[in-house]
């Protein structure tokens, strides 16, 4: 028996493509017989509206289980700490000290827009082999430092890293290391 590309027998199709219509074994088409709708579930994200008989995401979830929010907690907690890791690992000369951050922080505008810097940004990101060190530490808005994520130059914003390029020599020297070793002209 061939199926079409949802995997619906052809013999099955017109129920599907039609579902208020229902092909019987002599050929005419009859409306199909309804069966009687299930006991709804208390535990269920889903609940059935009787009248319309259709099953639909309730406006507002009930609270999720107690133990699927302490593993989502834990999961937190598990990235917050190979993250520490990899800083710690990444450190040149012992950690970055507050008052470094601070300085850069203040000491201009975000590197990529030139908007006002609220965050502190690695050039090359520590989980794709960065330095906890000043020389790879620039100010950054949030909305760029949040949406470079682990992200090289040459596979970030184009338009955003030409800026930074011309607006910091970190950013302009990352970017010819990663020209030279990758092959991509910014």
């Amino acid at each position: 028996m061939q199926s079409n590309r949802s995997g619906v027998p052809q013999s099955h199709r017109a129920t599907v493509e039609q579902p208020d219509r229902a092909l019987p074994a002599r050929g005419k088409w009859t409306r199909p017989v309804i069966p009687p709708m299930p006991e709804p579930d208390p535990f269920s994200a889903t609940r059935v509206i009787p009248a319309a008989g259709k099953w639909t995401r309730p406006a507002v979830l009930s609270v999720p289980p107690a133990d699927l929010l302490e593993w989502n907690r834990a999961g937190d907690r598990a990235n917050s700490r190979a993250r520490q890791a990899r800083k710690r690992a990444a450190e040149v000369a012992g950690p970055v000290s507050t008052a470094t951050y601070a300085a850069i922080l203040s000491s201009g505008p975000c590197v990529y827009c030139g908007d006002l810097a609220e965050q502190v940004d690695h050039v090359r990101p520590l989980a794709r082999g960065g330095r906890e060190h000043p020389a790879n530490l620039v100010p950054s808005c949030a909305r760029c430092n949040r949406s470079k994520r682990a992200r090289l130059l040459t596979e970030w914003q184009p338009g955003r890293v030409t800026y930074g390029v011309a607006h910091s020599l970190k950013v302009a020297t990352e970017a010819a290391r990663l020209a030279n070793v990758d092959g991509h002209q910014l």
